[in-house]
């Protein structure tokens, strides 16, 4: 079926690299990196998984700024969540981070932002923009 197909691709697509290998896991690092640096939200997800699309819902509603990574889509999609996974000890998708904070998956993620946790670290970036735009406020 469609599982076994997956598995075979993914291993061939190893055994065909070899050595390369130390550089793509660099490589993948620096994307994720990159990936959770400028976003406040990430959101490692796939196109077909319904606790995926559960979960953008979610976040859009509650009006959440937030960056979607389908990794079924996306080159090197597998690294990604396996890079992910050195961080959250989870290959499970969705994966939600606020920065380089793993929040946890589809239920994790929505009792966070019910909690107001998710707000509390989002609140930390936020914080410090609206002091500068504080001070430009009372200069002006």
């Amino acid at each position: 079926g469609a599982g076994t197909m997956a598995l075979r691709r993914v291993h061939w697509i190893r055994r065909a690299r070899g050595i390369p290998c130390r550089y793509f896991a660099t490589y993948t690092a620096k994307r994720l990196h990159d990936l959770l640096d400028s976003n406040d939200v990430v959101v490692l997800s796939k196109s077909t998984d319904p606790f995926s699309e559960r979960i953008k819902s979610y976040l859009e509603d509650a009006g959440v700024d937030f960056k979607a990574v389908d990794v079924d889509l996306e080159e090197f999609g597998e690294e990604i969540v396996e890079q992910a996974a050195k961080l959250t000890r989870q290959e499970s998708v969705p994966s939600v981070f606020v920065g380089e904070t793993y929040i946890g998956g589809c239920m994790d993620a929505i009792s966070s932002y019910e909690a107001g946790e998710m707000q509390q670290l989002l609140g930390g970036k936020d914080e410090s923009r609206r002091e500068e735009g504080n001070k430009n406020f009372q200069q002006a």
